[in-house]
This record gives structure tokens, C-alpha cells and sequence, in this order.
């Protein structure tokens, strides 16, 4: 399982939910939460501005943590919900998820991925770079980015609230 929300959320999830592993992503302005010492967290200090810009030299850094994201994902102890979430949990939250869906599963299941995706986060817009960033590291050719392409992005339903997503790696 993973769940997706904001950073008002985390620690009130972590309480309920007791997930294994925690990713944050936030711009180097935001505190990450404070977790207990159990818990596995990523930080990634990464703005809106460097997720969205991938031809800008700033951009050039969502596409270096691709890499450590999805290694953190290969490690993560599956029977315990993985937490990511960003500021909103709208944009950069949804996209690491996405990413490590596709990462974790066999090439060609992206579009169905993309749908589990939008069915239980309605109202995201995943970010379309780090999607683009991570389609390329993972050697997809256009398909995660054509299957994100496709969401309906328009529904604001469950803005900042929590979200899961059920997920199981592949064996």
C-alpha cells in the first residue's frame, strides 16, 4: 500500500498507520517531519520550480533522485504501508508514487497503473517532469508520460486529504 498526502497529515497518518518507510518531498524552505526513530525517511529537498523546469539546470536535480527514490522503494518492507507526501500532496507526492508504481512493476502495465493512480487520488495533477524524468531512467519511451498525459486532472475531491493506493511490488 501506498499512501499519498499532504504535509499538514504526515504526522497524524504516521500515528494511525504506522508506515515502514516515509518519503518527503519539500522545498529546502520546509522542515520534514520529525519521525520516530523506526521509520525509514527519505528526504528529498526538491521546490515546485526544480520538479516542473526538467531543461533547467535546477530541473537537472529531480531527474539525480530519481535513482534514490526508486532504491528506497526497492527496500521498503511491503507488509507496512510506504508514506509520500509533499507540501500539498497534489503534484510531486503523486508522481514518486507513480514512479515507483511503474518502477516496481513489469514494462507496459503503465497506463494501468496511471488508472489505479487517478482512481484513488482524484483531484492530483501529477508532476509531468518528474513523470518525464522518471519514464526516461526506467526506459518506458513515452509510456508513462502519454498514460499521465491522459488523466483528468480536473476534480479537486480529496485535496489534502489521504489517500491510498493499493500496491504490491511485482515478484
Amino acid at each position: 500500500m501506498i499512501i499519498v498526502c499532504p504535509l499538514n497529515k504526515v504526522q497524524d497518518i504516521v500515528a494511525e498507520r504506522a508506515p515502514a518507510s516515509v518519503i518527503s518531498i519539500l522545498d529546502k524552505s520546509c522542515d520534514a517531519p520529525t519521525l520516530p526513530e523506526d521509520i525509514r525517511h527519505l528526504k528529498l529537498a526538491l521546490s515546485m520550480a526544480e520538479a516542473i523546469c526538467p531543461s533547467s539546470s535546477a530541473g537537472k536535480k529531480s531527474s539525480a533522485y530519481i535513482d534514490t527514490l526508486i532504491d528506497f522503494a526497492r527496500a521498503h518492507d511491503w507488509s507496512r504501508p510506504l508514506l509520500i507526501h509533499c507540501q500539498l500532496g497534489q503534484c510531486r507526492s503523486p508522481a514518486a508514487a507513480y514512479i515507483i508504481m511503474c518502477a516496481l512493476s513489469a514494462p507496459g502495465s503503465e497506463q494501468e497503473k496511471a488508472n489505479i493512480l487517478g482512481h484513488h487520488l482524484t483531484g492530483i495533477d501529477p508532476c509531468l517532469s518528474l513523470v518525464m524524468n522518471g519514464d526516461d531512467f526506467l526506459a518506458r519511451n513515452g509510456a508513462m508520460i502519454d498514460a499521465i498525459a491522459g488523466m483528468d486532472c480536473t476534480h479537486q475531491a480529496n485535496c489534502g486529504q489521504m489517500r491510498e493506493i493499493p500496491f504490491t511490488p511485482a515478484a
